[in-house]
């Protein structure tokens, strides 16, 4: 049986509910009642809080006021939900939270959720037009995002800054947590096997099926470990074309001219000459893993992108199939530190790695696990009051 946000509160219904033709059913103190409703059910959306009883209830008195408008011509119950509305609005950063307008614009901004939401299975704004309604350097005061920066409206978790290198880094944590377990599983199944010899041991199917789900992820995590390093350098990219920085290196200045770029452009063409303009000990070490990563890099082309072709007398398979986990522990701690060096070189205010250090890295060398779940979330400090009123 459905819950009753899994029934009314989905994307469809809530685009019929803040429809104009819903809205324009209305006149007088019920029209009203019914836009600080529709504001309400906005108002824990972009908490985080669309699946909780207040939120089944704001959307009820909604319903309630179509069924029945008359009920709601009492201006003082209008009184109450006006009043319980403003001051989440207020405790939530929404900028002129008395004002008519903002109640139309925060309607606007919940069809806007609901329409992207059927249509593109996902809701995101730029940080410059949703800033006109809500004040993101005090709703994010631990990292504002910056005009440019895209916001997802989420229906699980509210209002969510996308940090295309934080996505990237969870994906090598969680991945490379399994692969942690699935060595462990294999090591407890081979050492299970007593009274065989080892080359009887591996040839056991469920080692061998133990073994080929480790192979999976050791791919998996040599893709993810540059994907994570070009999703960082492409915001660097983004960031410097946006005006975010001030390029001072004229090759630079030229380079962010440019609309497609690849992952070691930026690094040669951007980061070297704009932050590493000279020759110290920083520098020589970020061109060691530069260096170091050109061939990370390539093996990872051939992962993505396999093939029976070769070159120079070797297979392209070649670099696939001799994957180690040496070699990965080496590639991840590559990738990892060639970001984590770039992000320490760049000025305090525009780090991209804001979130760093609140999580807990994982130690590749000494196959320790990480977690990536933010010690201090600031989706739980979020405050709204229900407004279902009492008649």
């Amino acid at each position: 049986m459905l819950t009753y946000i899994e029934k009314y509160g989905t994307a469809d219904h809530l685009e019929e509910l803040a429809s104009s033709k819903m809205v324009n059913k209305l006149s007088g103190t019920p029209k009203k009642c019914y836009k600080y409703a529709l504001v309400a059910i906005l108002l824990n959306i972009s908490c985080g809080n669309h699946k909780t009883v207040g939120q089944e209830q704001n959307i009820e008195l909604a319903k309630s006021i179509l069924r029945n408008p008359i009920s709601y011509k009492n201006k003082e119950v209008l009184k109450q939900i006006q009043s319980i509305v403003e001051k989440s609005l207020i405790a939530n950063s929404f900028n002129n939270a008395r004002m008519p307008e903002t109640i139309d614009k925060a309607i606007t901004l919940l069809r806007k959720c609901t329409s992207d939401k059927i249509n593109n299975e996902v809701c995101l704004i730029k940080a410059s037009e949703l800033s006109e309604l809500i004040n993101l350097n005090e709703r994010f005061s631990k990292h504002p995002p910056q005009a440019h920066h895209w916001i997802d409206i989420n229906f699980k978790s509210g209002l969510t800054p996308t940090i295309p290198d934080l996505i990237l880094y969870s994906d090598i944590i969680n991945t490379w947590n399994i692969f942690l377990e699935k060595n462990k599983e294999y090591s407890t199944k081979f050492e299970s096997l007593t009274g065989l010899l080892n080359v009887e041991r591996e040839v056991q199917s469920e080692v061998r099926k133990l073994e080929y789900e480790n192979q999976a992820l050791v791919r998996n995590l040599w893709v993810l470990s540059v994907s994570f390093v070009e999703s960082y350098l492409y915001y660097v990219f983004y960031n410097a074309k946006c005006g975010s920085f001030e390029i001072e290196n004229e090759e630079a200045i030229e380079f962010v001219k440019l609309k497609k770029v690849g992952g070691l452009e930026i690094l040669k063409s951007l980061i070297l000459p704009e932050f590493f303009s000279y020759e110290n000990e920083l520098k020589i070490q970020l061109t060691e893993l530069i260096t170091n990563y050109d061939e990370i890099y390539k093996r990872r082309h051939r992962l993505v992108h396999p093939s029976a072709f070769e070159e120079s007398n070797q297979s392209h398979l070649a670099p696939i199939i001799t994957i180690t986990i040496d070699k990965l522990i080496n590639t991840l701690n590559t990738c990892v530190d060639l970001v984590e060096l770039i992000d320490n070189i760049l000025p305090e205010e525009k780090r991209i790695l804001f979130w760093w250090n609140r999580i807990e890295h994982p130690d590749f060398t000494n196959s320790k696990p990480g977690n990536m779940v933010l010690n201090d979330n600031q989706i739980s400090t979020f405050k709204y009051n229900n407004i279902y009123p009492e008649k």
